[in-house]
């Protein structure tokens, strides 16, 4: 992300609009609503670059790689539960 680029800038709508499809829940990537404070905690006091930064160690801590553990049909919610998961659950999970 360039420097400079603001909160603001990413709450345009053509930036919205561009990335609706990674914003937007699914039956892979569900709401978690008891996951709404440690969002609140990697955004605190963040610029736009550093809440993925901390998303991406926070994700590392929270899921063990572990070959097998979940497949394509896994959510981020089972994985997370589980505690494990295989690279698309690390990549979803921290999104």
């Amino acid at each position: 992300m360039p420097d400079g680029v603001s909160w603001s800038d990413l709450a345009g709508p053509a930036v919205r609009d561009h990335f609706a499809e990674m914003l937007a829940t699914s039956s892979y990537v569900p709401a978690e609503p008891e996951l709404a404070e440690v969002g609140r905690s990697l955004l605190a006091g963040a610029t736009p670059v550093q809440p993925g930064l901390r998303t991406a160690e926070w994700t590392h801590k929270t899921l063990r790689f572990e070959r097998g553990a979940t497949h394509v049909r896994t959510s981020t919610a089972e994985a997370r539960v589980a505690g494990e998961g295989v690279c698309q659950s690390h990549g979803v999970l921290g999104r």
